[in-house]
């Protein structure tokens, strides 16, 4: 089983689709901003005051509705960067200049008073529901700079008067009037104003970026685990799937247990196939897989690894369940009865059945990844796994369907389950290259003691 590094291809997928929304969302937030903002100026500024400020949100709204617009494209994300400029000069522009249709005719330092810089706020907020944090930082890293550039530029104006102007000015020992007079002056620009002005937004970006870097890890995590329930349920039934998705990482380091390994083979599959179009092929192993797949999910068992015209199953390798040894024998007794259903289906098509040899085995087992890279494999390797191999194999000689060894069945009794109803005993035989030999049992179906045939 794999559970390596998940399809990068279909992660970015899913990322892209997310930030898509993300943006799609950012934009309405962003309508839904500039209609609260043009209702609040109605009700606030009088006419023809008003019009400078409509004019300013209608533009805001254009700039907002191009990159809106070419969200899908492969640059989409330098055409939104490139209009959050645009958002940020057209924000400066309007806090920091005088309305021409205001009549005051109040010097430019004035506009620093009134509180309008938080509407950098609301801007790089909406931007944050964009989920993007380079975006984030971007928006609140140009806002800061524009806004300290339109401060430099109206502090190079010659009656420009700063704290450090105050204090030449004055002189120390001055009356402490004229330190108020010049607080008070029109033309007076308080400094520490813009520094803390310029630190809370940076600061606030910072908070924004790391909410959004936050969200975008909780969505990596809930793709990575989905992805990684979708790859576990084909080899684990869903119970066990939903375990294992919520594990970290792999299902566990390399460790020796005690494990059933079971093997299902069709027979006489390679004279089958020479003779038969490649497409029925390849929907006949499916058939066969999808039957056979299901029984041991049914049991609560790992499909371990498909084998062409046959597949390789464990029970209790990667998480055990207390009853994988009876599990076992119940897998095999269901494999066969699947496939004598699927051999009555078959021949009343006008299709010639199947045969099919079943192996099973008990005992340690070593359990863990094989490969590298990408091509990651979490599988069993062991004797069990070359014992249960070689059963499969002796059950054409012996004339059955399905052999288990004893120790299984001990194994299955240490369950508290009897194994035996649909089970019987055959004997020691020689297993090849296993160097010894063992006790083996068949499946024996009503009215025939020679053992089940699927034929």
């Amino acid at each position: 089983m794999s559970r390596c590094e998940e399809p990068p291809q279909r992660i970015r997928l899913a990322f892209v689709a997310a930030e898509q929304e993300g943006l799609a969302f950012a934009h309405k937030a962003r309508v839904a901003a500039i209609i609260a903002v043009a209702l609040w100026l109605l009700m606030m500024v009088p006419f023809p005051r008003v019009t400078w400020y409509l004019g300013g949100l209608a533009l805001f709204y254009l700039f907002g509705a191009i990159p809106h617009a070419l969200r899908t494209r492969p640059d989409a994300f330098l055409w939104k960067a490139g209009f959050a400029l645009l958002d940020v000069a057209l924000l400066t522009t309007m806090l920091l200049l005088p309305n021409p249709f205001a009549g005051e005719g109040w010097p430019v330092q004035m506009k620093l008073r009134f509180p309008d810089f938080l509407y950098y706020f609301v801007y790089l907020s909406g931007t944050a529901l964009s989920g993007s944090v380079l975006l984030v930082v971007w928006v609140g890293g140009a806002s800061a700079l524009a806004w300290s550039t339109g401060m430099l530029l109206i502090l190079g104006l010659p009656d420009t008067i700063t704290d450090v102007e105050a204090a030449r000015l004055t002189g120390a020992g001055q009356d402490a009037d004229n330190w108020l007079a010049l607080f008070l002056s029109p033309t007076f620009v308080n400094l520490v104003v813009w520094y803390n002005q310029v630190a809370l937004l940076l600061i606030v970006t910072g908070l924004l970026a790391a909410g959004a870097w936050r969200a975008r890890r909780h969505l990596e995590r809930l793709v990575e685990a989905e992805v990684d329930r979708t790859l576990l349920t084909r080899y684990f039934s869903p119970g066990v799937a939903e375990r294992l998705a919520l594990e970290p990482g792999e299902p566990g380091p390399v460790r020796r247990v005690d494990a059933a390994v079971l093997f299902v083979d069709l027979v006489g599959f390679t004279r089958y196939a020479a003779v038969r179009d490649a497409t029925e092929v390849m929907e006949f192993l499916r058939a066969f897989h999808e039957r056979m797949a299901a029984c041991v999910f049914q049991h609560e068992g790992c499909l371990d690894k498909y084998l062409g015209d046959g597949l390789m199953a464990s029970f209790g390798a990667v998480t055990g369940t207390g009853r994988d040894a009876s599990n076992a024998l119940a897998c095999a007794c269901s494999m066969a009865a699947a496939i004598e259903d699927w051999n009555h289906d078959r021949v009343r098509g006008g299709l010639p059945p199947v045969r099919v040899g079943i192996g099973v085995h008990w005992g340690p087992v070593v359990v863990g990844t094989l490969g590298h890279g990408r091509r990651l494999e979490y599988t069993v390797v062991g004797d069990v796994v070359n014992v249960a191999s070689r059963l499969e194999r002796l059950t054409r000689t012996h004339g059955v369907t399905a052999l288990a060894s004893a120790d299984l069945i001990e194994a299955a009794r240490r369950d508290g389950r009897d194994p035996l109803a649909a089970w019987s005993v055959v004997g020691d035989v020689n297993v090849p290259e296993h160097g010894g030999v063992i006790g083996v049992w068949a499946v024996h179906p009503a009215g025939d003691d020679r053992g089940m045939r699927v034929a």
